[in-house]
């Protein structure tokens, strides 16, 4: 194959939708329960990655050797599967390494069409009562000092308001309708209460090094970091300058759209907290 050929088929790969492409990959894997060392340890639901660089070029997913040991990396380094011990990246050795899919850190519930459940299947679209305008402008939340104890669903009260199209956004990443527990597991090396900023930052580097991490928080991923402090203030001191212009617009200004926009898809995300061995549990 030429090198014009070879490039031409690495940057279709830089296109294909992630899902679609593990999809695919797990569809040709032999991922099944595997045994290593004296005594020999079971490795529940694993694949080898020598195995795994062989399909892949013999299904025409990769050119050649490099380019499969490329494309198992960019899944890798996007959380699609890891290392069993997450001590190697991937290589075409005979090393085992497990999709995050057949791991239980929990999960958003799904519909019976197979989509995930969302906000947006319980919260109406935003109307204006007769004669008043429709205002999307973001209220400011005080914090309540009954917090611990509000029910799940009480998110108002929370400080999440006015719940349009980005607070859906929003809420779906960091505090999701309807959360599927995992199973605990038998002992945890570190637990950690409420996943604020530094929650995250302990749970995340703690997992990253081999550690069992249980994760719980009740209320919103990323804390008022995330929902009312550093990422939001970022925006609104950037459009300071912007301020007088439309201080005496009787709608929201197009920037304040943009702002919460950003919040929403600049949220961790629970992706990004399904770690090997972080189990996330939406308890108080």
């Amino acid at each position: 194959m030429t090198k014009e050929k070879d490039l031409k088929n690495e940057a279709f790969f830089e296109n294909i939708d992630l899902d679609e492409l593990a999809a695919r990959v797990k569809g040709i894997l032999a991922v099944r329960d595997r045994k290593y060392g004296f005594p020999p340890k079971t490795y529940p639901k694993c694949f080898v990655g020598s195995e795994a660089v062989k399909k892949l070029i013999d299904e025409n997913i990769a050119a050649h050797e490099e380019d499969a040991v490329r494309i198992g990396n960019m899944m890798l380094n996007a959380g699609v599967f890891h290392h069993v011990q997450d001590a190697h990246p991937f290589e075409n050795k005979k090393l085992f390494y497990r999709f995050l899919a057949d791991e239980d850190h929990g999960s958003v519930a799904q519909k019976p069409d197979g989509s995930a459940v969302s906000w947006a299947d319980f919260i109406a679209p935003l109307a204006a009562p007769d004669n008043q305008p429709l205002s999307l402008q973001p209220e400011v939340p005080q914090r309540d000092p009954n917090l611990a104890g509000f029910d799940r669903v009480k998110l108002a009260a929370g400080g999440i308001a006015p719940l349009d199209e980005y607070d859906i956004e929003l809420l779906n990443c960091v505090h999701p309708k309807k959360w599927l527990e995992p199973k605990p597991k038998g002992r945890y090396n570190l637990v950690v209460i409420s996943a604020g900023a530094s929650g995250l930052v302990s749970a995340a580097g703690a997992a990253g090094v081999g550690a069992r991490v249980a994760l719980i928080e009740s209320h919103l991923l990323g804390g008022d970091c995330l929902t009312v402090g550093c990422v939001p203030s970022k925006a609104l001191l950037r459009c300071a300058k912007a301020a007088a212009a439309v201080r005496s617009a009787s709608a929201p200004a197009p920037w304040d759209h943009r702002r919460r926009a950003n919040r929403a898809r600049t949220g961790p995300g629970l992706p990004a907290f399904r770690l090997p061995g972080n189990d996330l549990f939406a308890q108080r």
